[in-house]
């Protein structure tokens, strides 16, 4: 059945919105043939006519003339030309073909009588020596212009019907270049899009679950103790007293800080962490100095985390020396650092060598917070850490110290002990907890366990971490 040309209005389509309807053409599928409705159809699902170059009135009248050729006969077969033609010229399929005129050398029975009846017509001058379906002769070129006669050869060459359609030809090679990145860019910042959610989402989930991994990390302290560590601890515990039982050479230290310290550990030490005994200051300090080695572990795991810093038990002997608070002591305890670039700040706290507490410095809350496990205050101690941060402040940063600065009591949720000579062990597990955490999840019932833990840490020169860091 053929396409039968009807009165409808011619469109006006660029060449690259030809020659996608002739892509469609060939996508659409073939079986002896391609049906019209399957080219319409492939036409109507392209995507991408708004690179085409349609005008949007020329846009809306292609979507309308290609909904009218969808009502088409459906058994219709069109090859690529007749397609193209029936979307430009508005031709359908099945409609009977009209009638052709006559023309008015048909009515007549020979040449003689059109001749006389178009002179009773008075058409004109008319050439009677020129019988019908007489070839013409080609007619002259049109003269060119002045402007044109001065133009060379080569520019003449670049008006000719090829050059046209080279050109037109390469602009849709420009548009088609331009389409595609367009959409590589859409894809790229789709892409972009999801991976920069991704991050997000990944950072919430650290944020979530950062205080209950650092929490369970705290809590390897109270990771069952293997049988031989266990041994092991029992015999240093024993060890006599002049014995050497753990060093800790600052020069070997990753640790800044740590470097011109050196620690040392005898059996008199070590006896001291029996169920019974009361700690002394080698044995808090040791373990103050392996809590430092972890803290800066826990930082190389995680880049956004502060470090801290912790004093040993001298920090505060050296400033409230006879009872009276001198900063000179100390002013060169931190020149290899800034105090205030830490996130915390621990100094166990030895009162009058009967009972331990620690202070606690938490530089972005601004607060100084005392922990006792038999409950008292200390604002001595508050008031004179308070009063070293404002000569620290003055003295390494040339200005005075913020306002704004809180000191917290010993709070109720501070572990408390039911004896008298577990507070050494108390007040370092203050430390441990409080330099990775804000809960402090320990009770008397851990405190012989913590005993043979610090023991085993002490001999292995690192506090225990499970291999979490």
């Amino acid at each position: 059945m053929a396409l039968v040309q009807q009165q409808a209005p011619t469109l006006f389509l660029s060449f690259e919105a030809t020659q996608t309807l002739r892509d469609c053409h060939r996508v659409a599928p073939k079986d002896n043939g391609t049906l019209l409705r399957d080219a319409v159809a492939a036409a109507r699902s392209y995507a991408l006519w708004d690179y085409a170059g349609l005008a949007t009135r020329d846009r809306k009248a292609l979507e309308a003339r290609l909904e009218e050729l969808q009502r088409c006969d459906p058994g219709a077969k069109v090859s690529e030309d007749a397609f193209v033609a029936a979307v430009i010229h508005g031709a359908r399929v099945g409609v009977p073909p009209r009638p052709r005129p006559k023309r008015l050398v048909d009515a007549d029975a020979s040449w003689e009588a059109y001749r006389a009846r178009l002179e009773k017509l008075s058409l004109g001058s008319t050439r009677y020596d020129v019988a019908p379906g007489t070839p013409r002769a080609p007619s002259p070129p049109p003269p060119l212009d002045a402007a044109a006669r001065r133009l060379p050869a080569a520019e003449l060459a670049a008006f000719s019907p090829r050059a046209a359609r080279a050109k037109e030809e390469r602009g849709w090679e420009r548009r088609k270049a331009a389409r595609e990145a367009h959409v590589e860019k859409r894809r790229q910042d789709h892409l972009q899009r999801i991976r920069a959610e991704q991050e997000a989402e990944e950072r919430r989930r650290a944020a979530a679950a950062g205080p209950a991994r650092l929490l369970a990390l705290a809590n390897r302290a109270k990771d069952p103790i293997g049988d031989d560590d266990r041994r092991k601890a029992h015999r240093a515990i024993r060890a006599p007293d002049r014995q050497l039982v753990a060093e800790m050479l600052g020069k070997n230290s990753p640790v800044e800080v740590l470097r011109f310290v050196n620690a040392e550990v005898f059996g008199e030490h070590t006896q001291r962490l029996s169920p019974s005994g009361w700690l002394v200051d080698e044995v808090v300090n040791y373990y103050m100095f392996l809590l430092q080695e972890r803290d800066a572990l826990v930082c190389a795991s995680d880049g956004s985390r502060k470090p801290c810093h912790f004093f040993n038990s001298f920090f505060f002997t050296k400033l409230l020396e006879n009872g009276s608070y001198n900063y000179r002591q100390v002013k060169r305890w931190t020149k290899r650092f800034d105090l205030f670039s830490r996130s915390k700040v621990f100094a166990p706290v030895n009162v009058g060598n009967m009972h331990w507490c620690m202070v606690m410095v938490d530089v972005a809350r601004k607060e100084v917070r005392y922990f006792d496990s038999m409950g008292a205050g200390g604002e001595p101690y508050l008031k004179a850490m308070k009063r070293y941060l404002e000569d620290e402040h003055r003295t390494k940063k040339g200005s005075e110290l913020e306002g704004g600065w809180t000191l917290t009591r010993t709070t109720r949720d501070t572990p408390r002990q039911t004896n008298g000579y577990d507070c050494g062990v108390f007040a370092s597990f203050c430390a441990h907890y409080m330099s990775l955490t804000e809960q402090l999840d320990f009770s008397q019932d851990d405190i012989q366990h913590f005993r043979i833990r610090m023991m085993v840490d002490i001999l292995n020169k690192r506090i225990h971490t499970g291999g979490d860091v």
